[in-house]
């Protein structure tokens, strides 16, 4: 599923490395990146993302384990396909907090992952890794979620884009714009709230968003704003951070040649449910 489209736009660049350079044995490295076992995500944030767009050269791994001493093997390309596929289960597990899946399984950052300089350097990491996977043609377990896939692509998020992140925030909008009375009867106010650390944040969608009520007349503008604060507003900062990381490697420019279905298939081998979205 590999296209070539993605490595031809870097033949022109000058300065830039040669698409021919690949993670095959007989390539001279561009650089050697030593990890530790238990430490794997700091040691690929510290010597791999200093590198830009050379790391689309060949990335020369070497595994240290517990002791300090090297394991045996020697790169050929399989050490580095088993540091991107340890680095997306590490980056992209829930249980850190800078990504969260969808029932489906699809990922994207989660709420809180783009507001610690932790989560920005993993963002950026995951993302130049997935970009590095795609120049290489490499097949990775995760599949993103199409709404993630569409803000990387600068494709707009709607209300159309929202049940796949939140079905029943989803509902409960469209419930609002379909009821019956008077929508000031459900005493709704232009904010948004979000728990934070235990703590519950209330975020305004227009100035002075909480005393301005919800009526039949702005109902609509209200609705499409709660849905573009979760799928844009609140995520901008771990989306802007994840495309920096990707882009050290895939231009954007050359990115946006491919539909997020087209995406998900030179990512991970499958469509990403739902999609219905090309360029």
């Amino acid at each position: 599923v590999h296209d070539d489209r993605l490595r031809a736009g870097y033949r022109p660049q000058a300065g830039g490395v040669d698409a021919d350079e690949n993670q095959g044995q007989g390539v001279r490295p561009v650089a050697e990146i030593t990890v530790r076992r238990g430490h794997l995500l700091e040691d690929a944030i510290s010597q791999i993302l200093p590198l830009g767009a050379t790391a689309r050269g060949r990335l020369a791994v070497r595994f240290t384990n517990a002791a300090g001493g090297d394991e045996a093997g020697i790169d050929a390309g399989g050490l580095f396909k088993e540091l991107l596929s340890e680095i997306s289960s590490h980056g992209f597990n829930p249980e850190r907090g800078v990504f969260t899946a969808t029932a489906g399984g699809l990922v994207h950052p989660s709420s809180g992952g783009g507001d610690s300089h932790e989560g920005i350097m993993l963002l950026e990491l995951i993302g130049m890794m997935v970009g590095k996977g795609l120049y290489e043609g490499l097949l990775q377990e995760v599949q993103l979620a199409p709404f993630f896939a569409k803000a990387l692509l600068g494709i707009p998020r709607t209300l159309d884009d929202l049940p796949s992140l939140d079905p029943e925030l989803h509902r409960s909008l469209v419930q609002v714009l379909r009821y019956d009375g008077e929508v000031a009867d459900l005493c709704l106010d232009w904010t948004v709230q979000e728990e934070c650390f235990g703590a519950v944040v209330t975020h305004e969608l227009r100035p002075n968003g909480a005393n301005v009520e919800v009526t039949n007349e702005n109902r609509l503008g209200y609705v499409h704003a709660v849905a573009d604060f979760h799928l844009n507003r609140r995520s901008r900062n771990a989306n802007n951070a994840f495309l920096r990381g990707l882009s050290r490697i895939v231009a954007p420019g050359w990115l946006q040649l491919f539909g997020v279905r087209e995406l998900s298939l030179l990512m991970s081998g499958g469509g990403a449910d739902g999609d219905t979205q090309d360029l």
